[in-house]
């Protein structure tokens, strides 16, 4: 049995275009219970253009939210995190103590714009990783230049970057060409977490156990376990370890060892 974990989801209420209500959150923790998550990685945005939400408005939100749900005998934890839009500031926020990374590990989760892959991508993921930092790159199977490309997943992988899928493009939520690329990418070795990226009921938490379940359909129970493992990682503090991939395998023993 697996042991269900959020890596991506913006449970926290009024923060985003998750959840606006205390109420709406309740709800997703409900049925994220019912779903057998445990625990979630919330993960609101910030400096995407529409919302800030700098670590202490994130620290805030998750206390006064895991408050209620231990006051209701919710059995959900709840830890810290941001999805952070790739942007000129980032580098200094993080400096400044504004950014967050998933569960204070190394690991900090950034989104890409849809439309494109940013030209500065790169020398941003080498600042990151001076700082040692590793960047999860989140829903890179929805980004437009991937789709129309897909082998630019990889060069982000190859430029030290792990991919995080989400859930609802594995179970085909945004159509068969997106999930096709989302099974691509798994069986080419290059995905590393799997996350609902929930923000309220019509984007269901459900999707979650949804897509474990296709995995172990589509291409067996070794890369749902992989992906389970790897979001324990993150939740007990250990390192993620890369998937072997006949392509990449050296290049990421050069770049994660030197």
């Amino acid at each position: 049995m697996i042991k269900l974990i959020d890596t991506h989801c913006h449970i926290l209420p009024g923060l985003d275009d998750g959840s606006q209500t205390l109420e709406q959150a309740l709800q997703m923790a409900e049925i994220a219970i019912k779903n057998g998550i445990e625990t979630i990685i919330v993960t609101p945005h910030h400096a995407n253009g529409a919302y800030d939400n700098p670590a202490f408005a994130v620290r805030e939100s998750l206390s006064a939210l895991q408050e209620e749900l231990a006051g209701r005998n919710m059995p959900l934890r709840l830890l810290p995190g941001q999805e952070i839009r790739i942007h000129a500031g980032l580098l200094d926020e993080w400096d400044q103590g504004q950014l967050l990374c998933l569960n204070q590990s190394e690991y900090i989760l950034l989104e890409m714009p849809h439309s494109h892959i940013p030209d500065s991508i790169y020398d941003l993921l080498y600042e990151l990783r001076i700082k040692n930092l590793h960047p999860v790159i989140a829903h890179p199977e929805r980004n437009a230049e991937i789709i129309a490309e897909p082998d630019r997943a990889r060069q982000l992988v190859e430029h030290g970057a792990l991919l995080q899928l989400t859930a609802g493009s594995v179970i085909g939520m945004h159509g068969r060409t997106i999930r096709r690329l989302a099974l691509s990418l798994c069986r080419q070795g290059i995905v590393h977490l799997l996350g609902s990226d929930a923000h309220n009921s019509a984007r269901c938490i459900s999707a979650l156990a949804e897509a474990y379940r296709v995995l172990e359909d589509q291409l067996g129970s070794s890369y749902a376990e992989y992906y389970a493992d790897n979001a324990n990682r993150l939740v007990s503090g250990t390192s993620i370890v890369p998937r072997d991939s006949p392509r990449q395998s050296k290049r990421w023993y050069q770049f994660w060892h030197h």
